[in-house]
């Protein structure tokens, strides 16, 4: 918890999946559809667990008794059918602001984020640049994020075009043989 409360006590924010075995005290907790849930509040979450629904997300305000001053996050819980898990995220965003529905779709954006990183690392050749003039390492970067924006725009116009599954990473892939052929 030291690092989310050095997070916060900065006022940063975060939004991260949070392990099964942590045993925060539940402060108050709600379905996703606003109903708050009485019988889930003032316990510690694995007494509860056993009792969270399925159908619907949860929200729970949680607080931890550490060092000092106690600690208090929301944390979203939701079941995973595929894997017969429930997920957990943690946050310290504010409620009225950033609700849970935008909480969980942030989520999933951030591994579009990862995998468009992947990709830009791995086949965008940002590792070969063999200079140290900022200048032109700043162009070669500018230059490798058009080409994958391009690669992905072709890759999700011709899945539309031909109405069969695309995969990015493979366009982006393939692309580089495809380029150097041209060339």
């Amino acid at each position: 918890m030291g690092y989310r409360r050095r997070v916060q006590d900065e006022h940063g924010f975060f939004l991260i999946r949070a392990k099964a075995g942590m045993n925060p005290q539940v402060i108050e907790a709600f379905r996703e559809d606003g109903t708050r849930l009485r019988s889930l509040r003032n316990k510690p979450l694995q007494a509860i667990h056993a009792k969270l629904p399925k159908r619907q997300r949860v929200e729970l305000l949680v607080r931890w008794q550490g060092d000092g001053q106690p600690l208090c996050l929301r944390l979203s819980v939701s079941w995973n059918c595929y894997h017969k898990t429930f997920c957990y995220l943690l946050t310290n965003l504010p409620a009225p602001r950033y609700t849970l529905e935008m909480i969980c779709r942030a989520y999933k954006w951030r591994w579009q984020v990862e995998l468009l990183f992947k990709e830009w690392k791995s086949y965008a050749n940002l590792h070969a640049f063999d200079t140290e003039n900022p200048a032109i390492v700043e162009g070669l970067i500018w230059t490798a994020i058009a080409a994958a924006a391009l690669k992905r725009f072709l890759a999700h116009m011709t899945q539309l075009i031909v109405q069969v599954p695309m995969s990015t990473r493979k366009v982006a892939m393939c692309a580089t043989h495809v380029l150097v052929l041209q060339l």
